[in-house]
């Protein structure tokens, strides 16, 4: 495997990706973009290093960028951000496909290539009941931090909190971009086949995952959902699942 760290993919902002490249002998011709999570408030690359690593194991190039936060870059600058790291991506591997995986807000970044650019996409976690879940949770009152409890209906109340606080967050309490910002409003013909994995009980409402997939279905497009057991979220379950990822990624068509 050959590592470069830090090169640059955006000049303006100076954003950052590292680069993991497959010199084996089980190379394919598919660079996987994977996009970190953290509420689009916080996270890093560098979150990703064994993932990555693990995607280069199964014969992959992997592309692990850095993108702008909120605050102060809110909703739509992260996913520019990402928009970006795409492009350059398929500026150095003219003849590889492109696919991507995200992990919790990620999965959301993730999802988004896949309606924009018609290329794979696989969603661990992601965000993507906004506009509706936040109108039928006004009474929540958002917070900027992920608490813990041993109780199951206080840990509920806690991520209900959190989900509504990086949300507005990203949008910077902006509630007319919610509409805009949810992204199975947006699904189409030409959407790309997307892989939806979620844990039953975690952060990231099954709502979300049932709607987007419902909207991938009305419009014709390929993909695979699968639930686990639990309440784990995005990149704590990665690892495990990155056999039916591969799975997905080289049986899409079919």
């Amino acid at each position: 495997m050959k590592f470069s760290k830090d090169l640059e993919y955006e000049k303006e902002h100076h954003l950052k990706l590292d680069l993991y490249q497959n010199d084996a002998k089980n190379k394919v011709k598919m660079s996987l973009i994977i996009i970190h999570g953290g509420g689009w408030f916080r996270g890093s690359k560098d979150s990703e290093t064994e993932l990555a690593t693990k995607f280069v194991t199964l014969g992959y190039d992997v592309v692990v960028p850095d993108y702008r936060l909120a605050p102060p870059n809110f909703y739509p600058a992260p996913q520019e951000d990402i928009n970006q790291a795409y492009q350059w991506t398929k500026s150095q591997f003219p003849t590889n496909e492109i696919a991507v995986l995200g992990t919790s807000v990620g999965g959301t970044m993730a999802v988004e290539l896949a309606i924009k650019y018609g290329i794979p996409a696989v969603s661990l976690s992601g965000i993507f009941d906004l506009e509706k879940w936040i109108r039928k949770h006004q009474s929540v009152e958002p917070v900027l931090e992920a608490l813990k409890s041993d109780d199951p209906e206080e840990q509920l109340k806690l991520n209900e909190q959190f989900y509504k606080g990086f949300i507005l967050n990203y949008l910077g309490q902006n509630l007319d971009l919610l509409k805009k910002a949810t992204p199975y409003y947006r699904v189409s013909s030409t959407t790309g086949p997307v892989f939806l994995l979620n844990s039953m009980d975690e952060l990231a409402p099954v709502s979300g995952v049932l709607k987007m997939e419902k909207s991938l279905a009305k419009h014709g497009v390929l993909s695979w959902v699968h639930f686990l057991a639990g309440t784990r979220h995005g990149h704590s379950y990665a690892l495990e699942v990155t056999a039916s990822v591969d799975q997905f990624l080289k049986q899409k068509n079919g």
